[in-house]
């Protein structure tokens, strides 16, 4: 930051000591004792909680934005990564128990993280098209094309 003059410094250094903390915290309070019991009814709200996180910080990274647009991230997130994770823990590692904490969160973290990145990418290219072309959309509308019509370009 400093050699191409950047001044991000003083933020780099409190996000990064931010996420130190952070993550011992988790490590200690949350995630140590989950690993070490290894029991799903601590492990899915876990789950479910990331699930929620993962939803929140996907809306949020949007410029355009819809009413139920988190509702929709999260069903995206549950579905997309939840069946690549299911995947995963049946075929691909054979887990046993199939819910066992070691795997199934790591793995879980990853899927989740890549599919949070390219669905908000997707849809904030999607969203600001249709924002940014609203006379094209109109007119499609117009000319009388459902909306469904006349939001494909903006799709492809």
């Amino acid at each position: 930051s400093r050699a191409m003059g950047l001044g991000l410094e003083g933020r780099l250094v409190v996000a990064a000591s931010r996420c130190a903390v952070q993550l011992s915290l988790l490590s200690a309070f949350i995630l140590a004792p989950m690993f070490s019991t290894n029991r799903p009814e601590y492990i899915f709200p876990y789950l479910a909680f990331i699930l929620v996180l993962a939803a929140r910080e996907a809306s949020s990274r949007l410029t355009y934005v819809y009413r139920r647009v988190r509702w929709h991230f999260l069903v995206a997130f549950t579905a997309g990564a939840g069946s690549v994770v299911a995947f995963a823990a049946a075929v691909v590692l054979q887990l046993s128990p199939w819910w066992d904490a070691q795997y199934l969160v790591p793995v879980s973290g990853m899927a989740l993280g890549n599919q949070l990145t390219a669905t908000a990418i997707g849809l904030e290219s999607f969203l600001s098209d249709l924002a940014e072309g609203t006379d094209r959309v109109q007119l499609r509308l117009c000319r009388g094309a459902r909306w469904t019509e006349a939001a494909l370009p903006s799709a492809r």
